[in-house]
């Protein structure tokens, strides 16, 4: 894919956004927003989505503080959500912040159907600051049924909701995690005080709170808020491929006779790899060509204290980190795999799971995963406390039941088909849409 030569030159001195050359947009009832991606130098294709069926089309923007793939599953949540919105004939598209140094070039080739306005972040960068949000949205009022804002605690979400009400267009809320009392507990302080001052606003002001699950929905704390909430799953995608497991442990050095545990995740001490990485060592008395293959990323700090812990469990020998993987590299590092676990301490969806059951590995996962009971229920995966020993005990039972990781596997894959498949996950959100927006 290469440039288009009429990309717009970088911001001026004035903060505004890049804008790339209009794209040719079906009208859907009225113009929608002529947004190219931005942030990069690879511009996406549109294509023409089919008309909603039976229903006026309902034109949502997406507004994602940061689209930077390796901060974790609320981005891909958001681009997924737009991506099937759009699939089902209702425009979608999204806004968010840019820094300099993001790559966003997986952008066009993941998602080719989104286009994406993206404003440079301003002082304090770190919460995803921009300017200019209020004057775009009053100008583009006409041309927007909805706004989806994505996660609580960010500058970009507060100006997005200020901006909203100046525009006069309803928005609802997906905090993703962030109002969840686990989460509450990171920056506890600052929370505490923006709690009551800021984010109740930000809260009482959105027609809807949009959550994940419905033990999230049961969980969060709103502030005294008291707004209406709903429990809408993320779609998560089936592979269009399957992976080469092979190569993938040719390529990291791993037997074919291995036994590989897979943890793919973003790297953060919630996860639980504190726990998991001590029980596989344990392990490998029983089971001596067991590997732990880590895949993600997070940051500096944590990734340096995860270096230093495999060293000091002495896991130097049998835990392999491969970095951040999405695609292809994903499909592959999913092949690989015996067994996916994820003993986190909270999660409030877990989009990797799916995932993992989808591509049809046996999985592992923490009753703090909140969707454990469910799928538990449904005998999909196998569920263990967020504790050292409960994880090695599971592990180990896995390990050592070939039958028990076929079953797994397989109703694993069903359950994620019948229960977790875009087009039922984005019919429950447009339905969410159609009762904010009073439309039949």
């Amino acid at each position: 894919m290469t440039p288009d030569p009429r990309r717009s030159p970088p911001d001026d001195a004035g903060g505004k956004p890049r804008l790339t050359a209009p794209y040719h947009l079906r009208s859907y009832a009225g113009q929608f927003l002529s947004f190219g991606i931005i942030g990069h130098t690879h511009i996406n294709s549109l294509r023409e989505p089919p008309i909603a069926q039976n229903h006026q089309p309902i034109r949502s923007l997406h507004i994602v503080p940061r689209l930077v793939a390796e901060l974790g599953g609320s981005i891909t949540a958001a681009l997924e959500m737009c991506h099937n919105l759009i699939e089902a004939g209702h425009p979608a598209q999204v806004l968010s912040s840019h820094d300099p140094r993001d790559d966003l070039r997986y952008l066009g080739t993941s998602y080719p159907d989104i286009s994406v306005l993206t404003l440079p972040r301003r002082f304090p960068s770190r919460y995803s600051n921009v300017t200019g949000l209020r004057r775009i949205l009053v100008s583009r009022r006409s041309e927007i049924d909805i706004v989806s804002i994505h996660t609580i605690f960010s500058a970009l979400t507060w100006r997005a909701a200020l901006a909203c009400d100046a525009a006069k267009i309803p928005y609802v809320l997906h905090p993703h995690g962030s109002l969840d009392p686990f989460d509450l507990k990171k920056h506890a302080v600052a929370k505490a005080m923006l709690g009551p001052l800021i984010t109740k606003r930000v809260i009482s002001g959105a027609r809807a709170l949009v959550l994940t699950t419905q033990r999230e929905s049961d969980a969060i704390v709103d502030y005294g808020a008291g707004v209406e909430r709903h429990a809408v799953p993320l779609p998560v995608s089936v592979p269009d491929r399957t992976g080469d497991g092979a190569q993938f442990r040719m390529r990291f050095g791993i037997a074919p006779e291995a036994k590989v545990v897979l943890f793919l995740s973003r790297l953060d001490e919630k996860k639980g790899l504190d726990l998991l990485i001590p029980a596989i060592v344990r392990l490998t008395t029983r089971f001596p060509d067991l590997r732990l293959v880590i895949a993600g990323a997070g940051d500096r700090r944590f990734s340096d204290w995860l270096q230093r812990f495999i060293e000091r469990n002495g896991a130097g020998h049998v835990a392999t980190c491969v970095g951040f993987v999405a695609g292809p590299d994903k499909a592959d590092a999913f092949a690989a795999a015996d067994l996916f676990a994820l003993p986190s301490r909270n999660e409030n969806f877990g989009i990797v799971v799916v995932e993992a059951m989808h591509a049809g590995v046996p999985v592992l996962i923490s009753d703090n995963v909140y969707l454990s009971g469910d799928l538990e229920a449904a005998e999909a995966v196998r569920v263990c406390a967020a504790e050292g020993e409960s994880v090695e005990m599971a592990i180990g039972y896995l390990l050592d039941n070939e039958s028990e990781r076929m079953r797994l596997a397989s109703a694993g894959r069903d359950v994620a088909h019948r229960h977790f498949n875009p087009a039922a996950a984005t019919r429950k959100l447009i339905d969410v849409y159609r009762c904010v927006l009073g439309r039949p």
